[in-house]
């Protein structure tokens, strides 16, 4: 692209970008970000090396990252479209690889008929993508009443639609979770309820 450099080796390859830095690419992490289209493909220019920690494997990219979860097979989550914001950024504003939303457990799926809308799964919640959100189109829902409440009403094919908040608290301690046709909210005494717009 004009841009980087780059050296193959026997174990993977080397990557340099003037705005990006230099970083190693292992060579199975390499063979999954050549299927996803090198530089110019979904998850661009890597920005850090890979890193290992609680039996996780995962290298950033510019606007995705490559997971392997306790050893398992590697997969790929992003932002659509190579887009600065989305579900991966959200993904490392959780923590990323330390993320409170825990180990990856299904990457990136989007629907045929509702264009760039994507979700992926993790242990402890879900991020959605929603485009129709211009400044931050990521949302979480954490496993738990909020999500059991969604998942009654036919999560995003339901009623209430894809989020467009993140769980939040009212000055009376209720917690809330905005969708595009609806807010639920939870307390101790009452469980989960909604109130539509």
């Amino acid at each position: 692209d004009g841009y980087g450099r780059y050296n193959f080796f026997e174990g993977g390859a080397i990557y340099y970008h003037p705005n990006l830095g230099t970083y190693a690419i292992p060579k199975i992490i390499a063979e999954v970000w050549k299927k996803e289209g090198w530089e110019k493909g979904t998850l661009g220019y890597p920005t850090s090396d890979e890193i290992i920690k609680n039996n996780n494997s995962v290298q950033y990219f510019e606007f995705g990252a490559v997971i392997s979860t306790k050893g398992g097979s590697y997969k790929v989550i992003y932002n659509s479209l190579r887009s600065k914001n989305g579900l991966y950024t959200k993904w490392r504003q959780t923590g990323g690889i330390d993320s409170y939303l825990g180990d990856l457990v299904a990457p990136n799926k989007n629907y045929p008929k509702t264009f760039r809308y994507h979700f992926a799964e993790f242990q402890n919640g879900f991020i959605y993508e929603n485009p129709t959100i211009n400044e931050n189109p990521a949302f979480v829902i954490k496993k738990g009443p909020f999500f059991d409440y969604y998942a009654k009403q036919k999560w995003e094919t339901g009623a209430l639609g894809f989020p467009i908040s993140d769980e939040k608290i009212k000055k009376d301690g209720t917690l809330f979770q905005n969708f595009e046709h609806g807010t639920v909210f939870y307390s101790k005494s009452l469980g989960a309820f909604e109130q539509k717009l």
